[in-house]
């Protein structure tokens, strides 16, 4: 199963030639969209070094992945944000690990299906999972 979920993940993960922390922190950047994070709030979401996180955030911004910025406050302090491209490269890799899901769940019989629904039914009233559902995400 396991094996079918990633058949086009792991591929486009490779042509992207990231990082697991550079996707992270890609992921991280999806989540907070409306606002740019300092290199430093996205070490502590990443539960990395100051440095480690410096050096994730060069190579995204040579792919023009995201993008960083003095802070108009303090100059000392670097923001970083996804670009468009960066943006668009999350929502593919969210596409094809929704498409896996799908497949998945349609190889499913009637009485598997209902069993997944209601167990997701409970778990997406918890405000952690919720975050993840803003508009255009999450549901179809």
């Amino acid at each position: 199963m396991a094996n079918a979920n990633n058949r086009d993940f792991l591929p486009e993960i490779s042509e992207l030639d990231l990082s697991l922390t550079q996707l992270k922190g890609l992921s991280v950047l999806d989540e907070h969209v409306e606002e740019a994070l300092s290199v430093k709030a996205l070490s502590e979401r990443l539960g990395l070094s100051l440095a480690a996180t410096s050096r994730s955030v060069d190579g995204l911004v040579k792919r023009k992945l995201i993008e960083r910025d003095e802070d108009p406050d303090d100059r000392r302090v670097r923001r970083v944000r996804l670009t468009a491209r960066g943006r668009r490269t999350v929502e593919r890799l969210v596409e094809i690990r929704i498409a896996a899901l799908e497949r998945l769940v349609e190889s499913f019989d009637d009485e598997q299906r209902d069993k997944l629904a209601d167990a997701l039914d409970s778990i997406i009233e918890h405000e952690d999972v919720r975050r993840f559902y803003r508009a255009g995400r999450g549901s179809k």
